[in-house]
């Protein structure tokens, strides 16, 4: 869950190694979403990749964004592991 109670992350696989995934990309969502409301800039890109690890931005929607952000290698490799 986030910081507001809504559920962040579905679908959790059941290895150790899939449940630490999934609470390291909530414990990043939810650190970068209190940077946000606190008002520190220059997050969007961060908040973007946790947004699609989480599921909280589908493929399509995600595609469409890509080029909207300056990502990193590493994190574009990320997104478009996980949407295409």
């Amino acid at each position: 869950m986030d910081a507001e109670g809504e559920i962040v992350k579905k679908g959790v696989g059941r290895s150790v190694a899939a449940m630490g995934s999934a609470i390291d990309a909530v414990s990043a969502y939810n650190t970068i979403k209190t940077k946000v409301a606190s008002g520190e800039k220059g997050l969007d890109a961060a908040l973007f990749v946790a947004s699609v690890r989480l599921g909280k931005i589908d493929a399509d929607e995600a595609k469409e964004k890509l080029g909207k952000y300056k990502l990193s290698a590493a994190e574009k490799k990320i997104v478009e592991g996980l949407i295409f």
